[in-house]
């Protein structure tokens, strides 16, 4: 299975690459949710233009209500996730308020085990427990967590079972088997990308009570549209993945060595880029993640 672990970490990478944009847009103070809206729409339509020179499917596929369903509400739980996050980021002791959510990984690791079957070695849950405390390691008691009550412990917790069962909306169309199937899965990236722009365009009203906030700010086009670019490409290469470690009977490890990667490869991108300096506690935590991936790696 080294292919797949090829992909994960392929996977880590992009990952990692739209969190620079991200970073990078929150540094020239652009409108978050703005951000994500323009970035998803114009990774919609780039992914909608991409299909458009290929030979596609019956666009029958479109329509079929199975995977639909999963990606919309893959879309709606993965902005509701964020909204969640955000809010909890907006009363301070960000560290922790962000790194619980990065444990989502775990539903759907935790329901490939016990509800599909999926192996689990000693060294596969002892590898994902590791990768999980040394995100949480990574987030305590820094910038002000001291402050961080069992109240956003609990929103923090909330965000993370959201984005988790996102993430487990993405699996379920990868275990489908068909003609069917088959033909809708050509169109999940463009899908998923255009209902996130929905949902975020849908954020932005709700929260700040107008569509246009930060509109007029070129950086967010400038950085939305690099994040497009990322996500895209995220997108395609987390459906590969998914198809084929299904496949193996490993789906649920998908999740976690991505975000694993994706973690260390965007801790070396703020140390380089953004000239942050890495704490013992990051290094500690960078150690075990790594430790955690070669762990699921020999399970």
């Amino acid at each position: 299975m080294l292919s797949g672990f090829l992909l994960l970490f392929l996977l880590g990478f992009c990952w990692a690459s739209a969190g620079a944009a991200v970073a990078v847009a929150r540094h020239e103070k652009c409108s978050v949710w703005t951000f994500y809206f323009t970035g998803s729409l114009a990774a919609a339509l780039m992914s909608w233009g991409w299909l458009s020179f290929r030979n596609l499917p019956e666009f029958s596929g479109l329509l079929y209500m199975p995977v639909l369903i999963y990606i919309v509400a893959a879309a709606f739980l993965n902005a509701l996730g964020q909204a969640v996050t955000m809010y909890n980021l907006s009363a301070g002791g960000r560290s922790i308020a962000f790194a619980i959510p990065q444990t989502c990984f775990l539903l759907p690791f935790v329901f490939a085990v016990f509800f599909w079957g999926e192996r689990l070695s000693f060294w596969s849950a002892a590898g994902i427990i590791c990768i999980a405390a040394a995100i949480l390691i990574n987030g305590w008691k820094k910038n002000g967590d001291t402050s961080f009550g069992a109240r956003r412990l609990f929103i923090g917790i909330a965000a993370a079972l959201i984005v988790g069962l996102s993430q487990l909306m993405l699996v379920f169309p990868s275990r489908m088997v068909g003609e069917e199937a088959a033909a809708a899965m050509a169109f999940r990236v463009p899908l998923l990308l255009s209902f996130s722009a929905l949902f975020y365009g849908v954020g932005i009203f709700v929260f700040h009570g107008r569509l246009f906030k930060g509109f007029f700010n070129v950086k967010v086009y400038k950085w939305g549209g690099c994040w497009g670019i990322a996500a895209i490409f995220s997108y395609v290469v987390l459906f590969m993945a998914l198809d084929l470690m299904s496949r193996h009977g490993q789906s649920g490890i998908v999740f976690a060595v991505a975000c694993s990667v994706n973690i260390v490869l965007f801790a070396l991108f703020s140390g380089i880029r953004m000239k942050e300096r890495l704490s013992i506690q990051q290094l500690c935590s960078i150690v075990m993640i790594v430790v955690g991936i070669i762990s699921v790696k020999a399970g």
